[in-house]
């Protein structure tokens, strides 16, 4: 069992990154286009899941995709010709090399280590340019690991308008 100790000063600074977190996350929800939660049933078909070389990964009763030495892609909804927010959920490393490219279409839109983040639950925002948007209604999103490396754990990806803040 791991307790967060914090001075007072520590606990009014966790509470209010805590309000902030909570505030992006209802914009996130309201601004969602689709969205694939790797533990929901159907969720893999209806999102044209494919790979090579993955598996599950539970974390706190939720399932989350990775693949070591492989990929993983879905296809999500998109809305036409503006930009985009790609939003991911993923867990943190356990001292596991976790190195890999987040993917639109043809184009990289990060080089993801998760090596040295806390083993929890957290999420990253990629920008989707408008041009990779452009009379498309669907864009595929793929995780492809360096090497040995492990790519993910993925636990949620949604696609979420652009406010341009």
């Amino acid at each position: 069992m791991y307790l967060k100790l914090h001075t007072q000063e520590g606990w009014a600074r966790a509470d209010s990154l805590r309000r902030l977190h909570q505030a992006w996350w209802a914009n996130v929800e309201r601004g969602t286009i689709d969205i694939v939660r790797v533990d929901q049933e159907g969720s893999d078909k209806s999102h044209a899941f494919a790979g090579e070389r993955t598996a599950d990964h539970w974390f706190d009763d939720r399932k989350g995709r990775e693949a070591r030495s492989g990929w993983f892609s879905y296809e999500l909804a998109l809305e036409p010709g503006s930009p985009q927010t790609l939003v991911c959920t993923y867990r943190g490393s356990e001292g596991k090399d976790r190195r890999f490219e987040v993917i639109a279409g043809d184009t990289t839109l990060a080089l993801e280590s998760l090596g040295s983040h806390p083993p929890e639950f957290f999420e990253r925002e990629y920008g989707i340019p408008a041009p990779l948007t452009q009379g498309k209604d669907r864009l595929r999103v793929t995780f492809r690991s360096y090497g040995d490396a492990i790519a993910g754990p993925v636990f949620e990806l949604r696609t979420v308008r652009h406010t341009g803040k």
